[in-house]
């Protein structure tokens, strides 16, 4: 695979996506699966949800896609089950 982007470029893109409202997507995500050894399920409004890393044998970090929601416009939530509080352990 060929990279094509120069190096000073791809270092203003990971400081663009750390210092300022520039959001990574489903390629940063992808690359996480692979640092964290995790698979993601990504759930979205009007699409089936996108599996992402499905190599890794263990439960998936779940996120949800808002791709509206808010007025930086695209963006991703990590979420959990909610919890049946009668049956939850006291913290």
């Amino acid at each position: 695979m060929q990279c094509f982007w120069s190096p000073d470029e791809f270092e203003k893109y990971c400081s663009d996506v750390e210092h300022t409202a520039a959001w990574g997507g489903q390629l940063e995500l992808r690359a996480l699966t692979q640092v964290l050894l995790l698979p993601m399920e990504v759930i979205q409004a009007d699409s089936p949800p996108i599996q992402i890393g499905e190599e890794f044998d263990s439960e998936p970090v779940t996120l949800i896609y808002m791709r509206h929601a808010y007025g930086l416009g695209e963006h991703y939530n990590s979420v959990e089950q909610l919890k049946d509080p009668a049956n939850a352990e006291d913290s």
